[in-house]
């Protein structure tokens, strides 16, 4: 307690309490006279000391120099603790630390290095202040110089973004300094590369031994003051030649169709100034710059075998690149497609065979069940203007027997036959539906057919079975028309019935739903031709809309089969509903498929045609004009094979006999090849055919051979005459299953 506040106490207690003021005073006196002595106040300073890092630790007279920045390690020491140091240099504070281990990096810069009038370093004094905790102090100096000025690298020969190569690349620059250099040093891509100890500033890069593309140097001058100057040079090294790009042609192609050579030539780092390219050693394009052209490489105007091309392309260093690509040429005869589903899973074997027109062999290919596209080519030398023939051959397993698929094309050329799409087969399903029947009488007749689906009836008219059929090549019906003939019903005896597609399960084919309504009847006159005329055929189908016509999902409404007409006439019926219309009329050998309703009369064209036989050798005799494409119909069949009919195909304008292929032995295995070294089979008919919209043998190949068409599918109009009177038969057997 402070001797103040015991006093009011005392006067306190002595106004209260009176007689205790004695006592109290007492006690206090003998409270004073035990209190121990002050202790003995701190009057020694701390000791100091400092060194500046990277100073020259040995004795010197010289005065040290320093750079901009310096770092002052501080040592001081006081009994009672030292509460901090301070930096000052020419008085004025530059820094301070309260924590040991003391230090104080000072900033320089701002300071004048030198005295302009003598040019001689201006002498500054840093003092080092210690201070401890009860205000002590002690202090050190020493003299200093400072240099800011930082060495002075100049005139290096090489320039930032410089593109160079090789192994020689000598670079030399110039270092200078206000007072003296320590070290000079390269660093070639941030590694110390070389170091200089004379006057003389070179130094060689080896582009060989470092990365293509960016890659940098740098010089780094220190003078005494360990003022640090850097020089920093990014270049290029590009010891690579341009990159020349072909994209339509590697090595070792076949080229066998024109195409257009343009190359691209670029360089990452430097200019093309060059490029050459050489087919067989002779030149056929040039160019100066990285912008080459094109030129057309034609292989008819090549020899068939080896063709070599050479392309070079150099850059403004000097850089080379060559590409060599060795070919062959060869002589394509056609491509052939073959969509998904064409090879049906019954299939053997698919071979296409090229044969002479004599018949004799020239090469053979054979298809895998994994191919979509094969690409034929002349053994040798071949002309554009030759003539061949190629036969396309399938075997199919039908069970109890093998079938051979078999179809010859002649007077094909290179140039006027390309390419071959097969398509998948017709049908991949069939559904076989039994529908009953009601109230009709046993002189009646009800068909169903068109192209996705056919039906028949039992004798009695009691159930009616229907075949529809789905996959490659259908369409689904909506529903399907069935026809009536000798109904009996005014005004006529013929009536139809659409049923529909699914049908219901209860449903039942009632004579009472036909209908007679919308039924127009029209004539047709053949008596003009001078022929048995007899003899005809008729048959008309409907079609409800244009989608229909181009999904061929067509009802058969007219059949004349089932009518009988007077000589020379058929008058028949269809009914109105249908947008569109298709007919088949055949007399005696003529036969012809047209779009829409009957002709009211027609002329058949003046064409004769007849052949006779020997070995796989035909003759042809004919007559008359406007016909394009001549077909032989030859039974290649057996007993143990079943009947099997060859088409072949050829120019009607061809003089000269036509002849079947041989076959060569690696068909051996073929069921029909006894057939043809027997040469056992035989010619069923010959055919004259023509086309409203296919007037050329070239025509004809594009529209119907090579789109894998039969003739009832690509015009309007399709006329022909065969040398007797005949069941015509498609091109095509691969396309039905």
């Amino acid at each position: 307690m402070s001797l103040l506040k015991l006093t009011e106490f005392k006067i306190a207690s002595l106004i209260k309490f009176g007689l205790f003021v004695i006592l109290l005073l007492g006690g206090y006196a003998c409270s004073s006279e035990s209190e121990e002595p002050a202790p003995e106040p701190d009057v020694i300073a701390p000791t100091v000391n400092f060194a500046i890092a990277g100073a020259n630790s040995s004795p010197s007279e010289s005065t040290p120099v320093f750079s901009n920045q310096i770092t002052i390690e501080i040592n001081a020491q006081d009994a009672g603790g030292v509460a901090k140091v301070e930096a000052f240099i020419n008085d004025q504070k530059v820094g301070e630390d309260t924590t040991a281990p003391f230090q104080i990096t000072v900033d320089l810069s701002g300071y004048t290095s030198k005295m302009p009038s003598s040019g001689k370093f201006q002498d500054y004094t840093l003092k080092i202040v210690a201070t401890d905790t009860s205000g002590n102090q002690s202090s050190t100096e020493q003299v200093i110089n400072i240099d800011n000025e930082l060495p002075s690298i100049s005139n290096v020969s090489l320039q930032n973004g410089a593109i160079i190569n090789g192994d020689t690349n000598a670079v030399t620059f110039e270092v200078s300094d206000n007072e003296a250099l320590s070290t000079i040093q390269v660093f070639l891509n941030n590694e110390l590369f070389q170091e200089f100890s004379d006057g003389v500033f070179e130094f060689n890069i080896n582009t060989l031994e470092l990365s293509e593309g960016e890659n940098s140097f740098r010089i780094e001058a220190v003078d005494l003051a360990n003022n640090t100057a850097n020089f920093d040079v990014a270049f290029i090294s590009d010891n690579t030649g341009p990159e020349i790009i072909v994209s339509n042609l590697i090595d070792g192609q076949i080229i066998d169709e024109s195409f257009n050579l343009s190359p691209q030539v670029q360089d990452e780092f430097s200019e093309v100034v060059a490029f050459t390219a050489l087919l067989n050693g002779d030149t056929i394009l040039e160019s100066t710059t990285d912008q080459i052209g094109e030129v057309l490489i034609d292989p008819e105007e090549l020899a068939v075998g080896e063709a070599s091309f050479e392309l070079v392309a150099s850059d403004a260093l000097g850089n080379e690149t060559t590409m060599n690509l060795t070919n062959q040429v060869l002589r394509r005869l056609f491509k052939v497609q073959m969509e998904n589903g064409f090879f049906e899973s019954t299939w053997f074997s698919f071979h296409i065979l090229i044969s002479e027109m004599d018949g004799s062999f020239i090469m053979l290919k054979s298809a895998k069940i994994t191919d979509n596209e094969l690409v034929l080519h002349a053994p040798a030398e071949f002309p554009l203007d030759k003539e061949y023939m190629v036969s396309f051959i399938g075997e199919e397993n039908q069970g109890s027997w093998i079938e051979t698929h078999m179809t010859v094309v002649q007077n094909l050329t290179r140039s006027n036959f390309t390419e071959i799409n097969f398509s998948a087969p017709f049908g991949e399903s069939m559904t076989q539906q039994t529908i009953p029947m009601s109230g009709f009488f046993g002189v009646e007749n009800v068909i169903g057919r068109g192209h996705g689906f056919q039906s028949t009836h039992d004798s009695n008219l009691e159930s009616f079975s229907l075949e529809s059929y789905e996959g490659s090549g259908y369409n689904p019906y909506n529903g399907y028309y069935l026809t009536g003939y000798n109904m009996g019903e005014d005004p006529s005896f013929y009536g139809y019935l659409k049923i529909d597609n699914p049908l219901s399960p209860d449903f039942v084919i009632n004579r009472s739903d036909f209908s007679f309504d919308n039924i127009n009847q029209g004539s047709t006159s053949f008596s003009g031709n001078g022929l048995a005329t007899y003899n005809h055929t008729l048959n008309i189908w409907g079609f409800e809309n244009a989608a229909d016509v181009g999904n061929r999902n067509s009802h058969l409404i007219y059949d004349s089969n089932y009518t009988f007409n007077p000589v020379g006439t058929d008058n028949y019926y269809y009914p109105t509903v249908f947008e569109a219309y298709q007919h088949h009329f055949r007399l005696n050998n003529y036969n012809t498929y047209r779009d829409g309703l009957p002709a009211a009369e027609y002329l058949l064209p003046n064409w004769t045609i007849d052949h006779t036989q020997s070995g796989n050798e035909v003759s042809i005799t004919k007559s008359g004009l406007g016909h394009t494409v001549g077909r032989l119909m030859v039974e290649i069949g057996n007993e143990t094979n079943g009947s099997q009919l060859m088409p072949i195909l050829f120019a009607s304008s061809q003089e000269g006999p036509v002849y079947l292929p041989i076959l060569p032995e690696e068909l051996s295995n073929l069921n029909v090849y006894p057939i043809f070294q027997n040469q056992t089979y035989s010619v069923e008919y010959s055919e004259l055919i023509s086309f409203d919209t296919i007037t050329t043998y070239e025509d004809y190949l594009d529209n119907v051979i090579s789109s894998y068409k039969e003739h009832t599918e690509v015009a309007p109009i399709m006329e022909s005459m065969t040398n007797r009177n005949a069941f015509i038969f498609n091109n095509w057997s691969f396309k039905y299953q």
